[in-house]
């Protein structure tokens, strides 16, 4: 925040009354508090955290482990006191507890920072997506909003994990075959299951058309995906309505997911960023990340080609990798497409929101008040 130069100089008037000129001098020329620039936290295995953070200087830091995103530093745990160098690695006492961690510089004020992946046994690019910066300055909270791929894989203690996170709501976005063929059999604290109609216009069936074209290039598949991407912020109609409808109620604890994890849960997560303020290029990293976390090739087994025909990626198994590859990338053009088409519409992504989703004024604002912190 920036202060006028009149209100300054009354400032150090006060300040200085009663004093002499040295200690006028001292007060005014006191440092600004230490400030965190970032604090990143990656869990590589269950329990294992490792705490990086950057100062605007050189100080040493508290670090204290809470299990509640909204807890003060005193509420948790100490892992570290008066360490500096930037990194610190600790193995929490319960694996099974999710931890989130805040960070304290000495003379300055506490950043929380979380693992953004889940370490899942068996999850699907899991993640929370919380800590994201807002153009306003404010962050997205953690712990409020989750986003992955199919959850039939989570095992027992996937679940032991995940009841610790007091999910309410889970919007399932794939289409009824979908979750025939890999059912949730959700084993934690029970929730709310949202599932939609198929939409009428089946953008995956879209998609599939293309491959019926002779000579087809890896170009053809980009440019389906793109057509893919725009097509879906219609065919999604009912479930991104209900989601951003919870959400807006407080329905939080939410996960929203569809099977990768990448394309329709990717253009959900990136309306719920745009809506909460978070810069477009942030959002496209946000979406981005899917390729850095998961072999969709090796998760699907698409070079076992001994699976039956009624596997629903046989498919794609008599697909050249080079062709089926377009289809397995999050790459930043689906998404911008996306975003783009939105912009086109409705004139900017917010009208897109209101306007196709509707969420109102009032909603945008309990939206932001539920999901964002200072």
């Amino acid at each position: 925040m920036r202060y006028s130069p009149v209100f300054a100089a009354l400032a150090v008037m006060v300040t200085a009354c009663g004093q002499t000129a040295e200690d006028a001098k001292t007060s005014v020329d006191a440092p600004p508090a230490t400030a965190i620039l970032a604090v990143e936290v990656v869990e590589p295995s269950r329990g294992v955290h490792e705490i990086s953070w950057s100062l605007d200087r050189d100080a040493a830091v508290t670090i204290a482990a809470v299990t509640n995103a909204s807890a003060a530093p005193q509420q948790g745990i100490v892992v570290a006191e008066g360490v500096a160098g930037g990194s610190f690695s600790w193995q929490a006492p319960d694996p099974d507890q999710r931890y989130y961690f805040l960070v304290t510089p000495e003379g300055g004020e506490s950043r929380i920072g979380a693992s953004r992946v889940l370490a899942l046994e068996g999850g699907r690019n899991f993640r929370d997506l919380g800590g994201y910066a807002t153009e306003s300055g404010e962050r997205v909270a953690w712990g409020k909003v989750y986003r992955s791929g199919v959850m039939s894989g989570l095992t027992s203690g996937d679940y032991d994990y995940l009841d610790g996170l007091g999910i309410k709501v889970i919007c399932d976005l794939r289409t009824a075959e979908e979750r025939t063929n890999e059912p949730t059999n959700w084993a934690a604290t029970p929730v709310e299951t949202l599932t939609f109609p198929d939409p009428l216009s089946d953008g995956q069936s879209l998609l599939g058309a293309v491959f019926q074209k002779p000579d087809l290039t890896p170009d053809d598949v980009k440019a389906a995906m793109s057509g893919f991407y725009r097509d879906m912020l219609v065919q999604q109609d009912d479930a991104y309505t209900a989601m951003f409808d919870a959400l807006a109620a407080g329905q939080t604890p939410l996960a929203f997911h569809c099977t990768a994890g990448k394309d329709r849960t990717g253009v959900g997560a990136a309306l719920l960023l745009a809506a909460l303020g978070v810069p477009e290029a942030t959002i496209v990293e946000d979406y981005i990340l899917s390729d850095k976390l998961v072999d969709y090739r090796k998760e699907l087994d698409l070079d076992n080609a001994t699976t039956a025909e009624t596997d629903p990626y046989a498919f794609l198994r008599k697909l050249p990798p080079e062709i089926v590859a377009p289809l397995l990338l999050s790459d930043a053009s689906y998404i911008s497409a996306a975003l783009e088409e939105a912009r086109t519409k409705h004139g900017s992504l917010i009208g897109h929101i209101q306007s196709e989703y509707d969420v109102t004024d009032e909603e945008l604002a309990s939206l932001r008040t539920g999901l964002l912190i200072r």
